[in-house]
């Protein structure tokens, strides 16, 4: 019995992973990094897409953005000050999908986005009619409470 079991688990593994040898990787090409060679490879076909967005392409770029409107594609600013150069900022290239870093001056030509709590001051409630609202409630409480209070 104990030997049935050891093959059929045998012949399970076998059957479950005949089929991952057969999957096809092509080679696009190798990369150097400290003076080693890799091959880079990918699983079925290349897109053929340009990075830059130079030809019209369906799916490229900003296809949705979500709950931000007027997103640009282009570089953003995350205040982040980049430790090796303080004068420095990262930054998010939404077009290209790329992190990189740039100067803090305004010249450098990074957009900004306000999503932080506390940096965009605004009043949620106009002043002047809740305190008309709390006012004529509490004159009506009194009131409530006068016409039925005293029963």
């Amino acid at each position: 019995m104990k030997k049935k079991l050891v093959l059929l688990l045998i012949a399970t593994v076998v059957l479950c992973f005949s089929g991952v040898a057969n999957a096809y990787f092509g080679k696009i090409g190798t990369a150097n990094y400290l003076g080693r060679d890799y091959n880079l490879i990918y699983e079925g076909e290349l897109g053929y897409q340009a990075k830059d967005g130079s030809y019209p392409q369906p799916g490229w770029g900003l296809c949705n953005t979500g709950d931000f409107d007027h997103l640009q594609a282009a570089a953003y600013w995350s205040s982040t000050e980049y430790s090796l150069n303080p004068s420095d900022a990262w930054d998010f290239h939404f077009g290209l999908s790329l992190q990189g870093y740039g100067g803090k001056g305004s010249g450098d030509g990074f957009y900004a986005l306000a999503v932080r709590p506390g940096e965009v001051s605004f009043n949620p409630v106009p002043i002047p009619g809740a305190v008309w609202l709390f006012g004529s409630g509490l004159i009506g409480l009194v009131g409530f409470r006068r016409k039925f209070g005293n029963r």
